[in-house]
């Protein structure tokens, strides 16, 4: 990889020009490729031979026990985040409320600095936010588990929905992952649901029900979107040995689980 660059302009190679230099997958070894265009060119190579994984990269060209961000290693596979903007570090794209103000607190966040905070404004009736969390690629039928934390001023029952879109955005189908009655500490509120047929993307809503103040919020942060049978511990882009799949905190990611 190193003599590539020296012949290439300090560029490493793209993916498909891997067997031209003889890496390919043979007998017990088996690669996992990584690579930037952008300057710096960057890559990462995970290397698994009888079932041991290493790593050699731009950065760190002596073999390493382990694989690169975002790669299965030692017979262990990845698992990816589904949401898009897991813990609202850098936007709030997609994310609105009913009866209610949202606002992106740059601190005090339970994954990272950022958080969503959402506030009452009308003292009857329902409130809360929603967001559109994974806007496509959910397969229709499949068991996702859905993980969020949240912490509220005021002790009360909120539910924890899916709302089922199509390719189109449509709304077909919602029901309950989690009802449950949060305080004012950092709290898992998560559960399991299988995709209805036609599903192409989840939407969130956190919603509470009954006469309250203008006063409450409820905060939302760390948020895990996967295609498992079971809760996954949170994990993005940011967290040790897994990569972001697009754009930084924007966008899904990928790893071993936690």
């Amino acid at each position: 990889m190193s003599a590539y660059a020296v012949d290439n302009s300090d560029t490493f190679p793209s993916a498909a020009q891997l067997a031209g230099l003889g890496i390919v997958d043979s007998g017990s070894n088996s690669y996992q490729y990584a690579y930037s265009s952008s300057t710096p060119t960057v890559y990462c190579l995970t290397t698994t031979v009888n079932g041991k994984s290493f790593y050699t990269s731009n950065s760190n060209l002596k073999p390493t026990l382990g694989g690169c961000p975002g790669h299965s290693a030692g017979g262990v596979g990845t698992i990816t985040n589904l949401s898009v903007n897991p813990s609202f570090e850098a936007t709030t794209a997609g994310v609105a409320s009913f009866n209610a103000s949202t606002a992106r607190l740059t601190s005090g966040g339970d994954a990272g600095s950022a958080h969503l905070r959402t506030t009452r404004i009308a003292t009857p009736g329902t409130w809360g936010l929603w967001w559109d969390a994974v806007p496509t690629g959910i397969q229709a039928n499949e068991t996702y588990a859905i993980s969020i934390r949240a912490r509220s001023n005021v002790s009360v029952s909120r539910d924890l929905r899916v709302e089922w879109r199509d390719a189109g955005g449509v709304a077909i189908s919602a029901g309950s992952v989690n009802v449950a009655t949060i305080g004012s500490s950092w709290t898992t509120m998560s559960g399991t649901i299988t995709a209805v047929p036609g599903a192409a993307g989840i939407r969130l809503t956190l919603y509470a029900t009954g006469a309250g103040a203008t006063t409450d919020y409820v905060d939302v942060d760390s948020v895990m979107i996967t295609r498992t049978p079971a809760v996954q511990l949170y994990a993005d882009g940011t967290t040790a040995n897994w990569a972001w799949d697009g754009t930084i905190h924007n966008s899904s990611s990928k790893g071993i689980p936690l």
